[in-house]
C-alpha cells in the first residue's frame, strides 16, 4: 500500500493544491495537471505490462486512480459551492 501512495504522490499533491485553492480561485488547472501527469504514467505502465504479458496487473492501479480523481472532484465541487453561498 505504501508503494501505491508513492506512485500516486504527484497526483495527490496536485489534488490537495486544487482542493485548497477551490475557495479562492479556479482549481481546475491544478486538478487537470495532476490528472494528466498521472494518466501519462498509468498509460506507460499499462503498455509496459502489456508488452510483457501481465496487463491485468494494473487493474487495481486504475481503480485507485479513478477513486482519487472522483473523490477530489467531489471535494472541489463541494468547496466551490461553499464559496458561492
Amino acid at each position: 500500500m505504501a508503494y501505491l501512495l508513492g506512485y500516486f504522490l504527484v497526483m495527490i499533491v496536485f489534488m490537495v493544491v486544487a482542493i485548497v485553492r477551490a475557495k479562492s480561485s479556479n482549481p481546475w488547472v491544478w486538478y487537470g495537471i495532476g490528472i494528466a501527469l498521472q494518466l501519462l504514467s498509468l498509460i506507460g505502465r499499462t503498455r509496459h505490462y502489456s508488452l510483457i504479458g501481465i496487463s491485468g496487473a494494473v487493474t487495481g492501479t486504475w481503480v485507485i486512480f479513478f477513486v482519487i480523481a472522483l473523490t477530489s472532484f467531489g471535494i472541489i465541487m463541494a468547496r466551490m459551492n461553499q464559496r458561492s453561498v
